[in-house]
């Protein structure tokens, strides 16, 4: 279900934005379900997930997030030099 609302607006942007290129605005999510004393999570992107528990508070988060940030550094770079050095 998460995955086809995000084609669709994926697909509802592509004629209007660059939907390839890192930069381009993303989504975040984080989702927790209990069921039966049972605790699924999911996080994607820059979203956090922090567990209050008797044992321990683990905190989730999508280790993608960090090399994204990383490329998402390099491309503005990129793109500010296709634009003459513009910035902003």
């Amino acid at each position: 279900m998460l995955a086809d609302a995000i084609g669709q607006v994926t697909d509802e942007h592509r004629d209007t934005c660059d939907v390839a290129n890192v930069i381009s605005p993303s989504a975040t999510v984080a989702i927790l379900r209990v069921s039966d004393g049972l605790v699924d999570y999911l996080v994607l992107g820059d979203s956090t997930l922090v567990l209050d528990r008797t044992v321990g508070t683990p905190v989730v988060s999508d280790p993608r997030e960090v090399r994204g940030a990383v490329a998402a550094d390099d491309a503005t770079v990129a793109h500010c030099t296709d634009l003459g050095g513009a910035s902003g």
